[in-house]
């Protein structure tokens, strides 16, 4: 996915003597902005992930980038050392159980081990089924059972044990109308209920917690009829468990999959979203 998705701006709140309360009452929210002036690798950051330890990760198109706080440490591709990240565009980083990083890049997943900060490599080998399915790794999701989640670009999905490494692919079947409907999945979630949804370049899924089926939720309606508004690019959930879906020319919709209603918003010339 050379996605939609936009550079991603991301918000710390300054410690010390201002409160956020104190400074949102006042309407002086203090911004703290991390960039390569700050030592940032790259200013275009497709991935935000805090893990175990505290520490911030930033994947940008060009390096992985840890942040303590004060200062970033950098990861980046070096072809002549096999323990380096096999690429340097970062799309998705998620933590397993074992407090592993799985990083998604563009030409492959990457297993970072935090004690040795060394990376494994996990790519497309034609010779073996088991293999993951295509090497260009568009989202990530770890699962409640501890399964990794993969979406691939023009590999379909596929589904991998963090501990043993095995690999199941999952494709598009023509056959069969509750199969993933495209090879090419963009985005990955998992909701308060366990049902992994699914964003592919042909709609939207979600799979339930058997994962043995796929159904497909149409997003297009009397004032979106384009084929582009089920493609969506990120996914989210709030406390109250309305789901968030980002699509790439049909606005933002949220949806209550308990009481079952959906609302569109659109972009506004305003400087509010408007439905």
């Amino acid at each position: 996915m050379e996605n939609a998705l936009q550079p991603l701006l991301f918000l710390l709140v300054l410690h010390g003597s201002i409160q956020l309360s104190q400074a949102a009452s006042s309407g002086k929210i203090p911004f703290v902005h991390l960039t390569t002036e700050r030592g940032l690798s790259q200013n275009t950051v497709h991935a935000v992930f805090q893990d175990k330890s505290g520490f911030i990760w930033f994947g940008t198109q060009d390096g992985l980038n840890r942040f303590d706080g004060y200062s970033f440490t950098t990861f980046e591709q070096d072809p002549q050392d096999t323990t380096t990240i096999s690429d340097n565009f970062v799309r998705a980083i998620v933590e397993d159980l074992a407090g592993n990083l799985w990083i998604a890049t563009q030409d492959g997943l990457n297993r970072f081990d935090p004690d040795t900060e060394r990376f494994s490599h996990y790519q497309n080998d034609p010779r073996k089924a088991n293999s993951i399915s295509a090497n260009n790794i568009n989202s990530l999701c770890l699962d409640r059972t501890a399964i990794l989640w993969i979406a691939t670009q023009g590999g379909g999905l596929n589904q991998m044990n963090p501990t043993t490494g095995e690999v199941s692919q999952i494709r598009h079947d023509p056959s069969d109308s509750k199969s993933l409907r495209h090879d090419n999945v963009i985005s990955l979630f998992e909701d308060q209920s366990g049902t992994l949804w699914i964003g592919t370049a042909a709609g939207l899924q979600a799979a339930p917690p058997s994962r043995r089926e796929f159904v497909f939720h149409d997003l297009k309606d009397e004032q979106v009829k384009d084929d582009a508004a089920n493609v969506v690019v990120l996914i989210s959930q709030e406390a109250s468990g309305t789901l968030w879906f980002a699509t790439q020319l049909g606005g933002v919709i949220a949806y209550n999959p308990r009481q079952g209603w959906r609302k569109r918003y659109h972009h506004s010339p305003a400087p509010f979203l408007h439905q």
